[in-house]
């Protein structure tokens, strides 16, 4: 059998993928000049490397024009913060943008989850979330009309959804539930996340209860698979054990 030695094209890349594989999260790539020297490649080979590296979700370009590897952001699965208070507790610059907020008929399975009646509408608040002015994630949340009417009216960019319902309404999430799975991005999806169709995306499917066992809201949301992580952080596994059992 016959084997083709690689294009510097392909080396650079494949060295590059091995060196940031044993970088920390977070951490700052050599200056190009420095990996032009280390590689023994051109500055234009380097570029489209690091550029298909970007695209792979493995590096991400810095404001100051240098690269890091891509630094993840943890969710803990089990905490009831809001999206927004789970980001901001570990990085600060974070944005809020409301693409939508309208009234409407529920899908049938929408209404099922929220328990309405015959002609009965929702609201649909749909927002994104940005990091350093990256988007992050993308939600779709569902809300019963009849009890939340005010949230119609309101701007919810950087405005927390769950402070909002607790000012206006007393109401304030005492449990929930979440399903994470995987999914592709497409369509609208993509191009709110600004990100290429087929990008590996979390999808999270979750529900938020009062503490009458009332359900306040059915959410959808996507995250960036390559720019967020999902984590369990429990202070005695034994509080869960009934849930087990």
């Amino acid at each position: 059998m016959e084997f083709q030695s690689l294009t510097p094209a392909s080396e650079a890349i494949e060295s590059l993928k091995s060196m940031v594989l044993q970088m920390k999260e977070g951490t700052k790539l050599a200056s190009e000049r420095a990996l032009v020297k280390e590689l023994g490649v051109s500055r234009t080979t380097l570029r489209n490397a690091l550029e298909y590296l970007v695209k792979e979700g493995k590096i991400e370009e810095d404001s100051d024009g240098t690269f890091s590897t891509i630094r993840k952001h943890k969710i803990n699965l089990l905490d009831m913060s809001s999206m927004s208070d789970e980001l901001k507790s570990e990085f600060h610059q974070l944005k809020i943008e409301m693409i939508s907020n309208r009234v409407l008929e529920p899908s049938e399975n929408v209404a099922g989850y929220l328990g309405l009646s015959d002609n009965e509408k929702i609201v649909e608040l749909t927002r994104k979330r940005l990091l350093d002015d990256i988007p992050v994630t993308f939600e779709i949340a569902h809300l019963d009309y009849q009890k939340f009417p005010a949230l119609l009216g309101i701007d919810f960019n950087n405005r927390s959804l769950y402070k909002t319902l607790k000012e206006l309404y007393k109401v304030v999430p005492a449990y929930g539930h979440e399903t994470v799975s995987s999914t592709n991005a497409s369509g609208n999806v993509a191009e709110v996340l600004n990100v290429s169709e087929g990008t590996p995306l979390y999808l999270i499917s979750s529900f938020a209860y009062d503490n009458h066992d009332e359900i306040i809201e059915f959410t959808h949301q996507y995250l960036v698979g390559q720019r967020v992580q999902y984590q369990i952080k429990v202070n005695n596994i034994f509080d869960y054990r009934d849930d087990l059992e």
